[in-house]
């Protein structure tokens, strides 16, 4: 059998090839753990971002829910944790304006039955479902300003953990945009694990212009969004294709799949720049062609 490296190369240009990499998925995930397990003593069963982030399996682990995709799924391991930072750990956001959910907060409030059905939202894509619970072990919630602002986050440092803005809100405009930032950050976590194996661009500082963040950024930092972004309109375009939804679902699918095009037709000058990798160029193409 091919080597790890090889399949993932030969996945990332399979023009009929899901973009999450189930069948890959497991291995990506499986090499995070072994190089965490060896820097840290971390496994799926003691994992904490707190302990991430002291390399320290001592330090402490806040676990406040356990939510799974998968029915009636009774392993720990395939679970996505609900955890709430240290004071000190939490301090370290706050010079970005980040707040997160406390425990109080959250047990007095309808984000954990937002998040719930979330995740029950990304369980009709199956494949991809099980991709995203192996990626993300560790779940913060993020209080944004208001209901109307999402904000998301992942680190490449802190490899099974994602952060998440929450609507207080539970409505089903409401879920689907958790949805999104979930599989957003899990497809990052992805990307960051395929790109150990099959480098996607060389190490220099060239920018170009982001229409996601409206700024410019590396090539690195726009071929993850484009990546992701890309997942993201795959699993609207599966959503359509496998139930009916009212007016307003519908509405909104449909908006947020043509600001997803439009944006990546913003980025078409990415298309064989001289730091992508020869595999890099092919995926980028695959990517903004699809």
């Amino acid at each position: 059998m091919p080597d790890l490296s090889e399949r993932i190369g030969c996945a990332l240009l399979n023009p009929e090839g899901m973009l999450w990499l189930p069948n890959l998925t497991e291995e990506l995930v499986s090499s995070g753990w072994q190089d965490l397990n060896q820097k840290c003593g971390l496994s799926p069963y003691n994992y904490s971002t707190d302990r991430v982030i002291a390399c320290n399996i001592d330090a402490p682990c806040n676990r406040i829910a356990l939510l799974s995709m998968l029915p009636n799924n009774q392993d720990e391991n395939k679970t996505i944790k609900i955890d709430i930072l240290s004071e000190g750990s939490a301090k370290q956001y706050e010079d970005a304006d980040i707040r997160f959910y406390t425990e109080e907060e959250i047990r007095g409030s309808s984000v954990l039955s937002c998040v719930n059905d979330a995740l029950k939202i990304m369980d009709r894509v199956p494949t991809l479902a099980a991709t995203v619970v192996a990626l993300a072990s560790s779940l913060h919630l993020i209080k944004a300003k208001n209901d109307d602002y999402d904000v998301s986050f992942s680190e490449p440092d802190i490899p099974f953990s994602i952060f998440v803005s929450i609507p207080q809100e539970n409505n089903s405009i409401n879920t689907l945009r958790v949805a999104e930032a979930i599989l957003h950050e899990a497809m990052h976590l992805q990307l960051t694990l395929i790109e150990k194996f099959v480098p996607l661009v060389t190490k220099t500082q060239q920018k170009i212009f982001s229409p996601w963040r409206e700024e410019f950024r590396t090539i690195q930092g726009v071929l993850h969004a484009l990546y992701v972004f890309r997942v993201i309109d795959k699993f609207l375009e599966c959503l359509l294709s496998i139930q009916n939804h009212p007016v307003e679902k519908l509405e909104y699918i449909q908006q947020r799949r043509d600001e997803i095009e439009e944006q990546v037709n913003k980025i078409r000058s990415l298309q064989g720049h001289s730091e992508l990798t020869m595999i890099g160029a092919c995926f980028v193409q695959k990517l903004i062609q699809n």
